[in-house]
């Protein structure tokens, strides 16, 4: 009896060193872009273990194409608030006391002298009908037609992500943008009291991802290039910006696994439509509403990590209050507040190809049908001949997203 009890006591202890081998960390490897949180280890493809507890792996690649379009919608951020100060500029009615034409940067010039195709008077309003109250006053002489502009910006950003789903992991994502650009406003395209503004920008972008409770990091690094126009008649304007940005990824899994670079390339078009309204003492109400589009896609390899492109739509709609006056000196001042309602319509956040990595579906974070709320104050000092300088920013909020952001621009005019 003895002698048997002896030997299932020594089955037992065999079979439990057989299911700790098999299940040894060192025998399981994660999912290729997996790595376990901090101080646990593989059990699985997806899970990994402490002791007796168990945490899902930490998959960075379920939000590349979330982080890459939040890259480009921040350029796309600051070309708006680059064509924003020069909507103001055109449509902009006189400040009293303040020297010299709006239109060519608030400096007196002789070049300003006779009628000009902008200045909305009394005569033009009748025959546009589009034409608002907010020009009864303008100036009697307008700029140089065309006026030629060159800018550059600098772009700050900080924003956390909370997990979206059980398996999903927060982020921070650090972002600096530097961009500059050239353009050109024709005046009298169609009618006597619009305006059209083409340019070219370029830009170099930043982004740093850190993840919670976790070593991993991710950088999206590299250079952007691309086009964008607005059409100014009375009170109406629209925009249209696209871009073409080549990007590098990195992953480092800090030794958790092997780390990653890939090519990333994020295709993008954003647009706007607006309408001003003057009420009293220049303050002005604009109603807006926008959309911005992004193409997430990957080089080759990317397939041996299961990615796949990813398209994020995002829409918007809200308005903008503001005003001017005149700071003496040649110094006019524009100062507005946009408040924006935001969502994503299409938002394929994890850019995981389900075939490829079938725990995908356990594992997709996606912002579809997230209502979010954006604020932008911006303020600029217009300076004597043709120089502007802006101050802009930017605050997100909403469900498990908390945002802000800082830029600043010179602009020249001539």
């Amino acid at each position: 009896m003895r002698t048997t009890r002896i030997w299932h006591l020594l089955l037992a202890v065999a079979a439990v060193g057989a299911i700790w081998v098999i299940s040894t960390p060192a025998q399981a490897q994660l999912v290729a872009g997996c790595a376990c949180p901090a101080g646990f280890d593989p059990l699985s493809g997806t899970t990994c273990m402490k002791g007796p507890v168990t945490a899902p792996a930490i998959c960075p690649f379920n939000n590349i194409a979330h982080i890459a379009a939040a890259q480009q919608q921040q350029s796309f951020w600051g070309i708006q608030t680059i064509l924003q100060q020069r909507r103001d500029q055109i449509q902009a009615t006189p400040v009293p006391g303040a020297a010299g034409s709006r239109i060519s940067g608030y400096s007196a010039s002789s070049l300003d002298e006779g009628t000009g195709v902008l200045e909305y008077s009394s005569q033009s309003q009748k025959t546009n009908p589009l034409a608002s109250p907010l020009y009864d006053a303008a100036p009697s002489s307008a700029a140089p037609n065309p006026v030629w502009g060159a800018w550059v910006q600098g772009l700050g950003n900080w924003e956390h992500d909370s997990p979206l789903s059980a398996a999903d992991i927060g982020h921070v994502n650090t972002t600096y943008t530097a961009q500059g650009g050239i353009d050109r406003t024709q005046q009298g395209v169609i009618s006597a009291n619009d305006a059209l503004v083409l340019g070219i920008v370029s830009s170099w972008t930043s982004t740093h991802v850190s993840y919670d409770n976790t070593p991993t990091t991710m950088d999206l690094v590299g250079p952007g290039v691309g086009v964008y126009s607005e059409y100014v008649r009375g009170g109406f304007s629209t925009d249209l910006t696209a871009k073409l940005d080549s990007l590098q990824l990195g992953q480092n899994f800090a030794g958790a696994a092997p780390n990653v670079s890939i090519g990333v390339t994020n295709a993008g078009v954003s647009g706007n439509a607006q309408y001003k309204f003057k009420g009293t003492d220049n303050i002005f109400l604009e109603p807006t509403m926008g959309f911005t589009l992004t193409h997430t896609g990957f080089a080759s390899g990317a397939a041996a990590l299961g990615l796949q492109d990813a398209y994020t739509v995002r829409l918007q709609a809200g308005a903008r209050l503001g005003t001017t006056w005149d700071a003496g000196n040649n110094v006019s001042v524009d100062a507005s507040l946009k408040a924006l309602v935001y969502g994503d319509a299409i938002s394929q956040g994890t850019s995981i190809n389900a075939a490829a990595t079938p725990f995908a579906s356990s594992i997709t974070p996606s912002d579809d049908g997230l209502v979010r709320g954006e604020l932008d104050p911006q303020l600029c000092f217009n300076l004597a001949d043709g120089y502007s300088v802006s101050l802009s920013g930017q605050f997100q909020f909403g469900e498990a997203i908390v945002a802000a952001a800082a830029g600043l621009n010179l602009r020249k005019q001539w």
